[in-house]
């Protein structure tokens, strides 16, 4: 029988669903409030290079090295089931303003949207999954916005949903790096 199976497999599954967060540090324990919300259904990442194809006139359409790397589309997208604020805010994404009133007990946030997307608007963004060896893999989208809009879905007997889709974006200072990185946290033995 032939198997891609070996005996590195048992440790190098990702496991679980994961977890969004506004940050992240390797080592550390993960704190509450970096959490984005609660979801449903898992989720996807997806990194792909937009290529072209070098065209010389006479030559097949795929010769290697004529291809090019014009850019990375780097996108996240999970379904919130937790209406929480950083998840509301994630999910409009674009020229959001969030403002809180009340004392006591009672609490109001309310979110302004506007026509101006403000640099502190683009954030980075962490997917912290488990790993079957106990450590963890991690995606940083760099100045992730979500501009598909928001869009809750709701049922009877059942609870409110809404997608949340980042798309990670370049910076004017560094065009050549995509805007993403993916570590495997391996354990090191002492």
């Amino acid at each position: 029988m032939k198997t891609g199976l070996t005996s590195n497999t048992i440790t190098n599954l990702q496991l679980n669903a994961g977890v969004l967060l506004t940050s992240y540090t390797k080592g550390e324990d993960i704190d509450a409030a970096d959490i984005i919300g609660a979801t449903r259904g898992g989720g996807s990442f997806t990194a792909v290079p937009t290529v072209h194809q070098v065209s010389v006139d006479g030559a097949p359409t795929y010769v290697k090295g004529l291809e090019r790397v014009d850019d990375w589309v780097v996108t996240m997208n999970t379904t919130m089931l937790e209406f929480s604020d950083e998840g509301i805010a994630r999910a409009l994404g674009a020229g959001v303003t969030k403002s809180e009133s009340g004392t006591g007990t009672t609490k109001d946030v309310t979110f302004k949207v506007d026509r101006t997307i403000k640099d502190a608007e683009y954030k980075d963004i962490y997917w912290v999954g488990d790993l079957s060896n106990g450590q963890n893999v991690v995606i940083k989208l760099k100045n992730a916005l979500n501009i598909s809009g928001f869009s809750l879905t709701v049922s009877d007997r059942g609870e409110g949903t809404y997608p949340l889709a980042l798309i990670a974006h370049y910076t004017v200072d560094d065009l050549e790096t995509a805007p993403f990185e993916i570590t495997i946290e391996r354990a090191t033995s002492v």
